[in-house]
């Protein structure tokens, strides 16, 4: 999470300049070391969300048996996918907050959720949902070929 925190306060923060080291030490000074850990509950309930969707779905779908190898990476591929997929629209909201709390909202996670939702709907709350889709759909399926 420490990663995640640097990471969104270096895209999200115009006025900080210089190095995720530059800004590792600006987050250490303001809020000591906890706030590396800013988001942390929000991102456990997006990976939890994630993995539940898409290893489920992946159990849900075994390749059929007697298959060709061919067949059998194309079915892997697909559910892998599939899973993928349903697993970034169920945990998006999440990641919302997420990038919301490690910027320094100051609230925990369902706070920083219904925030959101008041002040955009649930548009808001699937900001960003295209491209996660485009990056980690296909990137399910080839995890679970590969």
């Amino acid at each position: 999470c420490p990663f995640e925190t640097i990471k969104v306060n270096l895209q999200a923060n115009p006025n900080l300049e210089g190095s995720a080291s530059a800004c590792y030490r600006m987050l250490v000074k303001e809020g000591g070391h906890m706030s590396l850990y800013r988001g942390f509950e929000a991102q456990a309930y997006r990976n939890c969300l994630w993995n539940g969707m898409y290893f489920g779905i992946i159990g849900h779908f075994p390749p059929p048996e007697g298959a060709d190898k061919k067949t059998t990476l194309l079915h892997k591929f697909s559910a892998g996918t599939m899973g993928s997929m349903m697993g970034t629209v169920a945990n998006t909201p999440f990641d919302v907050a997420k990038s919301r709390m490690q910027f320094g909202s100051g609230k925990a996670c369902i706070p920083t959720i219904m925030d959101i939702y008041a002040e955009g709907g649930a548009k808001a709350l699937y900001k960003g949902l295209g491209p996660r889709l485009v990056r980690l759909g296909p990137g399910g399926g080839i995890m679970i070929v590969a």
